[in-house]
């Protein structure tokens, strides 16, 4: 376990800043949504709402998400992911 850690932080140093920083910001964006789904969870059940519908919603964001960012993939590998 040790030696891939060591080995992430070698190959982590070997990227260029602009990787580095995407890294970052992917990090961040992730541990926001994480801290936003856990208190969204715990205001629906305050607010009364079942677990059930508290399932309901995570299933939801999971089929919108799914029905959005496969075409938005098949759609950047036809047009370009630089534009």
């Amino acid at each position: 376990m040790k030696s891939y850690f060591l080995e992430c932080m070698t190959n982590y140093r070997s990227y260029n800043f602009n990787v580095k920083m995407a890294i970052a910001a992917n990090l961040l964006t992730q541990i926001g949504l994480g801290i936003f789904m856990t208190l969204y969870n715990l205001y629906l059940r305050d607010l009364g709402y079942s677990e059930l519908t508290n399932g309901n919603v995570i299933a939801m964001t999971a089929l919108a998400q799914a029905i959005f960012l496969v075409p938005a993939g098949f759609l950047s590998d036809k047009w370009g992911r630089k534009k």
